[in-house]
């Protein structure tokens, strides 16, 4: 099963897909500390992961956000690396791109990607 990941400072977004590449499960978690990011990363890789497709980080205005998207970043490897499971960060240009979504900005793919998932 391939976890996908959204990681953001605030709440991370997750999702499960088959092997067919069919929706299976997805949510989101806000975690209260590093810790507890941690743990939610592992809780999910242990629901039979065999890969993790995240969503690269991207160096915006604020250095104290790339900071703190860099410190979650190197917790996702840590995870897989423990779990000996394939990463592949990819950035949201790339995915977008691949779903056609290349011309949207940032706020209509985010609400685009939602309502894909939900439907």
């Amino acid at each position: 099963m391939l976890l996908a990941l959204d990681v953001s400072s605030s709440c991370t977004g997750w999702s499960f897909w088959n092997d067919a590449y069919h929706l299976v499960d997805y949510g989101s978690f806000k975690p209260t500390d590093l810790l507890d990011f941690h743990r939610n990363i592992d809780r999910l890789i242990l629901r039979g992961v065999r890969s993790i497709v995240a969503e690269d980080i991207f160096r915006g205005p604020s250095t104290q956000t790339f900071k703190v998207l860099a410190g979650l970043q190197a917790i996702v490897r840590l995870n897989a690396l423990q779990h000996a499971v394939p990463l592949e960060l990819v950035s949201a240009l790339v995915w977008r791109k691949s779903l056609g979504w290349g011309r949207l900005k940032r706020k209509e793919a985010k609400a685009l990607a939602v309502t894909t998932v939900e439907a």
